[in-house]
């Protein structure tokens, strides 16, 4: 698949993308986060003329997609861990693992786990949930696959393309996990009040 065909497949599983300049450094703050789309036409044009260059997706908000991001295989294996602790039964079969559209940083060694969070009231920015594993809520963005820039080189993950897996539903126990981080517990309280914000927050 080439790069534009890894982007429209993003888009058309919800994600909002906006491009990176070729060899530009990920930096923690993008304004062009809020010019993110899905807007083929408009993807296209700008890769038609600029075909170097990489993309971001922008985490959170529209299109409710999340990314999980796992640094190394050593808090890799303890991620799968905690999920082999929240397996579930369907036909006899143990399912001890998700799979849903994943990618590897080449040169960070992160995993990219993406998730649908449609309905969920997840914290922004990024939230630690474990050792070595944070959660990108909207105002956040990950590099895309088939990017390569100064610090970072993405590819999908064998077989966990969009074309080969779907973005699924955000765990539960990952979401009962997160609820021992105030932020998260702070945006389901007002998710469930209808609130903007808290009291000790204007």
């Amino acid at each position: 698949m080439t790069k534009l065909d890894n982007i429209q497949a993003l888009t058309d599983r919800g994600c909002r993308i906006f491009p990176i300049a070729k060899g530009e450094a990920k930096s923690k703050s993008d304004q062009r986060i809020k010019t993110a789309t899905t807007d083929r036409e408009k993807i296209s044009r700008y890769f038609s003329t600029h075909p170097d260059s990489s993309y971001a997706i922008a985490c959170g908000g529209d299109g409710d997609i999340v990314v999980l991001v796992v640094h190394g295989l050593e808090s890799l294996s303890a991620l799968l861990d905690q999920a082999k602790a929240h397996a579930v039964t369907s036909d006899g079969k143990t399912v001890t693992a998700v799979k849903t559209v994943t990618a590897i940083d080449r040169k960070t060694k992160e995993f990219h786990f993406y998730f649908n969070a449609a309905g969920r009231a997840l914290p922004p920015g990024e939230t630690t949930i474990m050792n070595g594993v944070r959660l990108l809520g909207r105002g956040a963005y990950v590099l895309g696959p088939g990017s390569a820039t100064a610090n970072a080189l993405v590819r999908f993950m064998p077989n966990r393309g969009p074309n080969e897996v779907d973005i699924v539903d955000f765990p539960e126990w990952l979401f009962s996990k997160l609820l021992g981080n105030p932020q998260a517990v702070d945006a389901e309280i007002k998710r469930l009040a209808g609130l903007d914000e808290l009291a000790y927050e204007r």
